[in-house]
């Protein structure tokens, strides 16, 4: 039998930004979610057992610039990913596609942020 792993839960996601802001407005007012702490180089929003933490990068530096604007495969849970689709498109969300149905049977859309970081939505296939 394997060890216990010491690991407990995913704890936190960081997104990479040049104005925090600007995504923060974005996260908060276009998408709904709730600052929990606030800072000058970081906001970040909980989401039930989890941080979705929008941090501060330079992009003037050539590490902060490769940290910016990058697929961060964060995935956000909806009831029905084409309904949400169409209520961030009006609120101006650029997606990349159309919600696309995938072979394990639930929908994804690929959106960005303001600083162009991909994000997705996902939902799930319903039981029974």
């Amino acid at each position: 039998m394997p060890e216990e792993s010491i690991l407990k839960r995913f704890a936190a996601a960081r997104v990479f930004v040049s104005n925090v802001d600007k995504a923060a407005r974005f996260y908060g007012d276009t998408l709904g979610l709730t600052i929990s702490v606030e800072s000058v180089q970081s906001v970040i929003f909980t989401l039930q057992n989890m941080d979705l933490i929008i941090e501060q990068a330079d992009p003037t530096n050539p590490e902060g610039a490769e940290m910016i604007g990058r697929f961060t495969a964060l995935s956000f849970a909806v009831e029905d990913c084409q309904s949400a689709v169409g209520l961030l498109t009006g609120k101006n969300v650029q997606f990349l596609a159309p919600a696309q149905k995938q072979a394990w049977g639930g929908f994804v859309a690929h959106f960005l942020d303001p600083e162009g970081n991909v994000l997705t939505l996902v939902e799930h296939p319903k039981e029974g």
